[in-house]
């Protein structure tokens, strides 16, 4: 194992010990979309790792997702 996966390892290794150690609380644990554009409906967006990134191609829904979540605390709407 090269040094670098070794650091990384060991990085993930302690961010799970400290998730499951409550040092992130709160965090956002899901997040459920009754409907917002192309979504499916009531999709469930889980953050189950204490680090999360989106990826993927142009056109996938990242910045979607992004927005929908802007809207997510305390009832808001991505319009307000």
């Amino acid at each position: 194992m090269e040094q670098t996966e070794r650091e990384i390892a060991a990085l993930v290794h302690d961010l799970c010990g400290m998730k499951k150690g409550n040092q992130f609380q709160p965090y956002l644990e899901y997040v459920q979309f009754p409907k917002y554009r192309n979504f499916s409906p009531n999709l469930n967006v889980s953050f189950g790792f204490p680090l999360t990134v989106i990826v993927g191609r142009n056109g996938t829904g990242k910045s979607s997702l992004l927005q929908a979540l802007s809207g997510a605390p305390k009832d808001e709407s991505p319009g307000n």
